[in-house]
C-alpha cells in the first residue's frame, strides 16, 4: 500500500550534515551507514511510487510484492532492491567524516 500522494514530497537532494554525538565503537560506526541507507531507501521508495518514472516505480512495487517481511535474506533483498531503484545521482554518499578527538584504541582492562 503506497502512501497518499499529498503526503509524498519531492525529496530534497543536496548536502546534509549528520551530527553524531557521543562516543561510538567501531562496530557502531560501521553499522550506522547501513541503517541510514535502509531508512533513506525506504523513504525514497515512497517518492518513486508516485513519480512519473514508471520503470523505477515498477522496481519498487516489485520489491514490496516479492519480498515478504520475515527478516533475514528477504529484508536484505528488499532494501537492496529499493537501493538499486534509487537513481545513482540521488544515492547518499559520505563526503567527510571528522571528529576532532578521534583516537583508535582498546579500552584498558580493569
Amino acid at each position: 500500500m503506497a502512501p497518499r500522494k499529498e503526503l509524498v514530497e519531492t525529496p530534497e537532494i543536496g548536502r546534509h550534515r549528520l551530527a553524531l554525538d557521543g562516543s561510538w565503537t567501531l562496530l557502531e560506526l560501521g553499522e550506522f551507514p547501513r541503517r541510514y541507507l535502509q531508512v533513506y531507501s525506504l523513504l525514497y521508495s515512497f517518492y518513486l511510487l508516485e513519480s512519473e518514472d514508471e520503470e523505477r516505480a515498477d522496481r519498487v512495487r516489485h520489491a514490496y510484492e516479492v519480498f515478504p517481511w520475515r527478516g533475514g535474506s528477504s529484508a536484505v533483498n528488499f532494501y537492496e532492491s529499493l537501493w538499486y531503484a534509487t537513481p545513482p545521482r540521488h544515492r547518499p554518499q559520505i563526503r567527510q567524516i571528522s571528529q576532532h578527538s578521534l583516537v583508535a584504541c582498546s579500552r584498558p582492562r580493569a
